[in-house]
């Protein structure tokens, strides 16, 4: 009997990945290049789906201490990290019971109006948005770590593009941090905190700013042939 993970290996490079390369060799010609990096990013997933799956059959996730989410966990946070921007893009409110705990906290900055407790503030203050014309929020750069079957924090980063009846259009760039749990609905948003990076010089929000490490000492050295 071949070893748990070499069995994992071998299940994820049979019908996996003969069904993905099906797939990618009926793209047509001008997108095969980017069917075929599709097919390796699914295939590097399916495999590691697939080994840790076993290890779990086989006991070795709980020897090792390995709290792992499964493939379709992963999938699932990350629609919902994508279905916000909808729903905020199209002004769906209503829909935030699909995203956010009832009991949900999101932090925008220090204080108020910017720290919101409760689904039903957040639909409250998320009401602000119709000072928009449109709107349209990019999520992307999305890492799950697992912390337990049932909880997950999950970094990504966004850019949103926001423009007013009136005035200049504004960018901000940033990312969010989401303590996800698992409810009886599935998977849901209990903590977001939201930083950013950048924006347009017209932004004036007091929000988190996302952190970064100082210069190092005689970091200006490494300028040299640079412009």
């Amino acid at each position: 009997m071949a070893p748990p993970i070499a069995e994992g290996r071998n299940a994820a490079t049979g019908r996996g990945r003969h069904a993905l390369r099906e797939r990618a060799q009926r793209a047509p010609a001008a997108l095969q290049p980017f069917a075929i990096q599709q097919v390796f990013r699914a295939g590097c997933a399916l495999q590691e789906h697939a080994a840790f799956a076993l290890m779990r059959r086989h006991g070795l996730d709980t020897a090792l201490g390995m709290a792992r989410l499964t493939f379709e966990d992963s999938a699932a946070i990350s629609a919902l990290i994508h279905r916000y921007c909808a729903i905020l893009d199209r002004m769906e409110l209503d829909c935030l019971g699909e995203v956010f705990t009832g009991d949900c906290r999101v932090a925008y900055g220090e204080e108020e109006p910017y720290v919101v407790q409760g689904r039903s503030r957040l639909r409250s203050s998320l009401r602000r948005m119709w000072r928009f014309r449109a709107t349209s929020h990019h999520t992307s750069n999305i890492h799950v770590r697992s912390i337990d079957e049932s909880a997950a924090e999950v970094e990504s980063y966004f850019i949103a593009w926001q423009s007013p009846a009136e005035g200049e259009d504004t960018v901000i760039y940033g990312r969010y941090v989401d303590q996800f749990v698992r409810t009886a609905a599935g998977w849901r948003i209990r903590e977001r905190v939201m930083s950013i990076q950048g924006a347009s010089s017209n932004y004036r929000n007091p929000l988190h700013r996302s952190p970064r490490n100082p210069p190092e000492p005689g970091w200006e050295e490494s300028l040299e042939g640079w412009r």
